[in-house]
């Protein structure tokens, strides 16, 4: 089954079989590193706001790697911005975690009463920086490879676009000329390095924080 996490400003999606021992690292060191990159006062969606939290992330217990930039160019009105998040990503993420993220899209273009995604989402896009309405930050995809490490993809997106929530950006349609820049990088955890960062981060964080992480199953 799928596992949409939100953690402060960024989204976290991945399977729920990951081990019990390393399922909070990602939305814990997300947290540390968006907390961390705050006091730097970068807004959310600048390059540097990027770099200086994917620099923390190595601090902390992970590996950085692969990073690159992408841009992404509307040639005709009606892409919508999930669509343009799956065509940037087709290269950077396995066949079946685009499939989980084409199905978290499609849950957000048919909203339903009383679905989960409600609260968790609301919350989630009310944590990020009111004045960068054309940007998502997220950590895209999580899983475990072929050397027994969890590895994310962080995916910055900044859009020209402007939304006033969640589901009017993630069903609004980009028109002709819109651009779009995706800053992407690899990270891979040092589990035996987490085992000794996750309790004083998590005291660090204070219990508001780390009770702020919603996870809801697609």
């Amino acid at each position: 089954m799928t596992r949409l996490v939100t953690a402060g400003s960024a989204l976290a999606v991945y399977s729920d079989a990951l081990p019990t021992s390393i399922v909070n690292a990602l939305p814990l060191s997300l947290l540390w590193g968006q907390a961390v990159t705050r006091t730097g006062r970068f807004a959310i969606g600048t390059e540097a706001y990027f770099q200086n939290l994917s620099a923390e992330l190595g601090r902390i217990a992970w590996n950085v790697t692969d990073a690159g930039v992408l841009q992404y160019s509307a040639t005709a009105n009606g892409d919508d911005p999930g669509q343009a998040i799956l065509a940037l990503t087709s290269d950077l993420v396995s066949a079946e975690q685009r499939a989980d993220m084409a199905q978290l899209f499609a849950m957000m273009a048919q909203p339903q009463t009383g679905s989960p995604l409600d609260a968790a989402l609301t919350t989630w896009w009310s944590r990020r920086d009111v004045a960068a309405h054309g940007t998502v930050f997220a950590a895209v995809t999580a899983g475990i490879n072929n050397n027994l490490q969890l590895e994310a993809t962080l995916l910055q997106l900044e859009f020209a676009v402007s939304a006033g929530s969640w589901r009017s950006f993630f069903v609004s349609q980009l028109c002709s000329g819109a651009q779009l820049i995706a800053r992407h990088a690899r990270i891979t955890l040092n589990a035996d390095l987490w085992g000794r960062f996750e309790d004083p981060l998590t005291r660090k964080l204070g219990q508001a924080a780390t009770a702020s992480i919603q996870a809801i199953d697609l």
